[in-house]
This record gives C-alpha cells, sequence and structure tokens, in this order.
C-alpha cells in the first residue's frame, strides 16, 4: 500500500519502488530502502546502497527488488535541493535509523511529530538548519509552529499570540532574527473607481516560501 505526506516544500513517498526505467524529475530525491540494498542506476554508474540522494534533472533509475522505500521528493527551488549537487549513497547505519524514526512516526501519527521526523532525518543527512541561526526560543517555537500548521490558514497575529507576543513584537523580533520575510502586493487601478490590491506575507525559510497570511484567496464583501 502507497502512502503519501505532503510538507510545504515536499512530499514523501512510503511505497514500492521498481522502476528501472531511466527517468529524472524536477526535484531533489532521497530515498531510503526498508528492508535492504536496492540497485541506482545513473549515466555515470551504479550503486548497490541501503539509501541514495539524487540532485534534482539527474537521469536515474531505480530497483528495490520488491521491498518498499521512504521517497522523499524536494522541490528543486528549496534549499534541501540546492545542498544535493552530486548522486551520493546514504550509509547502512544511517537509513536504519532513519527508518526506525518513520516507523515509530507511521505507529502515532501527527503533524507535528512528522515535523519533528523530517527535521531528524535532515539531522542525519548533515544538512544545514535554519533553526541553527536563531537564538531566540520565541522565535523558535514560532517556527516549529508554522511548520507543524503548514497546511493550515496562519497568519502573523496568530503566531505572535502562540508565543505570547504583540503582532508588531513578534514582526520585529522575527525580522531580527531570521531575516527573511516578503511581502507580495499585486494591485490594480480602476479608472473612475479607484485602486484595488491584495497583500500576503511570506516567510522564507530554507525549506521554500511559507504564507502567513492564510489560504483563502476568494473575494469578500464588506458592507
Amino acid at each position: 500500500m502507497t502512502k503519501l505526506y505532503e510538507a510545504n516544500n515536499h512530499i514523501l513517498i512510503h511505497t514500492g519502488y521498481d522502476n528501472p526505467v531511466v527517468h529524472s524529475h524536477m526535484a531533489a530525491h532521497i530515498i531510503i530502502s526498508i528492508g535492504g540494498k536496492m540497485c541506482v542506476e545513473s549515466d555515470e554508474a551504479e550503486y548497490q546502497c541501503n539509501g541514495v540522494m539524487i540532485p534534482s534533472g539527474t537521469l536515474h533509475s531505480i530497483n528495490t527488488y520488491g521491498k518498499p522505500a521512504l521517497v522523499f521528493l524536494y522541490d528543486c527551488t528549496s534549499d534541501i535541493a540546492k545542498q544535493i549537487r552530486t548522486i551520493c549513497c546514504i550509509s547502512e547505519d544511517c537509513c536504519q535509523k532513519i527508518v526506525e524514526s518513520y516507523t515509530k512516526l507511521e505507529n502515532s501519527y501527527t503533524s507535528d511529530g512528522y515535523c519533528r521526523f523530517e527535521n531528524y532525518v535532515l539531522e542525519q543527512l548533515g544538512f544545514a538548519s535554519i533553526f541553527d541561526c536563531v537564538s531566540d526560543e520565541r522565535i523558535i517555537s514560532a517556527m516549529e509552529y508554522i511548520s507543524s500548521m503548514i497546511s493550515e490558514s496562519l497568519s502573523c497575529k496568530a503566531v505572535a499570540n502562540v508565543v505570547c507576543l504583540s503582532q508588531s513584537r513578534f514582526s520585529h523580533l522575527f525580522k531580527e532574527q531570521v531575516g527573511m520575510t516578503f511581502a507580495v502586493e499585486p494591485k490594480i487601478a480602476l479608472p473612475g473607481i479607484g485602486l484595488v490590491g491584495t497583500e500576503n506575507t511570506y516567510l522564507v525559510t530554507e525549506n521554500g516560501a511559507c504564507c502567513l497570511t492564510g489560504k483563502s484567496y476568494e473575494l469578500r464583501c464588506v458592507e
């Protein structure tokens, strides 16, 4: 049975991965075999390994010999994908730790638990984390909350309330610690009527952009 987990900058697929046809995607791969070695082929070489990282756009084929695998697909614009520059095999010990962590997640899934699982995987694989650059515990808590609620509508005010700060203080502190927010403000001038515009504020993380002003774009009538 195939299981699919969707996050803000990647998807994780738990499935069989017998795909001997050479192909490529606009996504970086992190593939962990569950149950033994797999065969990875590229234009340059053939690898027998328990896990592998493959850069976006790289021609390859995978054969897990009928065993299931964890397949992380990271959007090519994400920082994680940008850090995967060459095909790299993952050690058997590291793969075993990741599989054990996934088994715990599978037995008692929560969105917050998935966030911790992904962070654990990236830590095991040696990826740089934005959390390493943030010292304020309130901002760390806010970032963890945003990651855990990535599929929900969020606002800057709602996140500020979670960490017991005013919206203005949170915005100032967040920018000071993380330094990465921007607003998208498309506008249109309607002759004889006036100017109409919308604004969305985004948090830029190593994993991509996260909208802090919600995901509802329908028009609302204001009396």
